[in-house]
């Protein structure tokens, strides 16, 4: 009986390894099905698949050695923007312990839609096991700023942080009644833009939800940016706008820039909002901004690209009247779900460079 289970085993590999994959299953007794495709895995037993994928195998786990996961294969399969499809690729290479490759799967997708949001959290934990400190350190405070109360993440964070020598806390405690996050870094130097010449607050319109902001400087470039922090709500949007203490002369601008950068799970919808000295809406279409990474964003503002009452909000088909004498300059995150954002060097161009 075991002579005809082995010879049936080993009719079994030489045809597993005519298939078009690369995972490899060693077997106690010596024999080994190289090329093959794990098909599905339970703690009693794996699923391969064989004769070009024509059939399945049952194989016990107590008769397994040891099992070679290949990613290039499951790589093949994917296109190369489904981010989604590539972070889970991730996930189940750190779930296999394959913490070389889920670093280079987190690392590719961070910043696209569709990556989880327990990327930076994975990521930590795949650097980790690699005795990489300094980067788990970081992708663990990267988590932290989405996820203060992960109480397990910031006692890991803590001990990184005390190895390395850090004297800092990773991410504000929610417990903080007074939190002050820091966005992440980019070397930036100290500019006069209006985030920095302007003053922000909040909007509080019965159709937008709750928002903080603050101006952040930079302990060691000065440069200041805008912090922008959010609670759920049930409205469809966020806003906030700045004024200075003198009407802005728009005239011979044709784009508004800046950088931003926001902690959501998703992208942000942005818009950009105008009010002239009579107290007219000019709302621009909004923009995709993708999380995790610094994004550059421009705004047209010359010619008929806005909405307005003039339109009745029906259509970017209106031009932003009053350009010389603009009181004010909102910004509308379409979004219900908390986040963080960060907003630096805004400025008004004449012309594309």
């Amino acid at each position: 009986m075991r002579a005809m289970r082995g010879l049936q085993l080993a009719l079994l590999a030489a045809l597993v390894s005519c298939l078009a994959h690369a995972d490899t299953v060693k077997l106690k007794n010596g024999l080994e099905f190289s090329n093959c495709k794990i098909y599905r895995e339970t703690p009693e037993f794996i699923v391969i698949l064989v004769y070009n994928e024509a059939g399945k195998v049952q194989i016990p786990r107590e008769m397994i050695e040891k099992i070679d996961y290949d990613l290039a294969s499951r790589l093949e399969a994917l296109q190369e923007d489904d981010w989604k499809a590539q972070y889970e690729l991730g996930v189940w290479a750190f779930e296999k312990g394959m913490y070389p490759d889920a670093i280079a799967q987190f690392e590719k997708v961070k910043g696209k839609e569709g990556a989880g949001a327990d990327l930076f959290k994975l990521l930590g934990k795949a650097y980790d096991r690699r005795t990489q400190s300094d980067k788990a350190y970081e992708s663990f405070k990267e988590h932290l700023r989405m996820n203060p109360g992960d109480e397990e993440t910031r006692k890991r964070a803590d001990e990184l942080a005390k190895e390395l020598g850090l004297d800092q806390n990773p991410a504000p405690n929610p417990a903080d009644p007074n939190p002050n996050p820091q966005a992440p870094k980019e070397p930036l130097k100290p500019d006069l833009g209006l985030e920095a010449t302007y003053k922000w607050k909040p909007e509080k319109w019965d159709n937008s939800n709750a928002c903080n902001v603050t101006v952040q400087t930079d302990n060691d470039t000065g440069n200041k940016l805008l912090a922008v922090q959010s609670v759920e709500g049930n409205k469809d949007k966020f806003a906030f706008s700045g004024s200075g203490k003198n009407p802005l002369d728009l005239s011979a601008s044709k784009e508004l820039i800046f950088k931003a950068y926001h902690n959501n799970n998703r992208p942000l919808r942005v818009a950009m909002a105008f009010i002239n000295k009579k107290g007219e809406f000019f709302e621009t279409k909004q923009e995709r901004v993708a999380p995790n990474t610094w994004v550059n964003l421009t705004f047209p503002i010359d010619g008929a690209v806005f909405k307005s009452s003039r339109n009745n909000f029906n259509g970017y088909t209106d031009t932003l009247d009053g350009k010389d004498n603009v009181a004010r300059i909102l910004f509308l995150v379409y979004e219900q779900s908390a986040f963080t954002l960060y907003v630096d060097y805004i400025f008004f161009r004449e012309g594309k460079k």
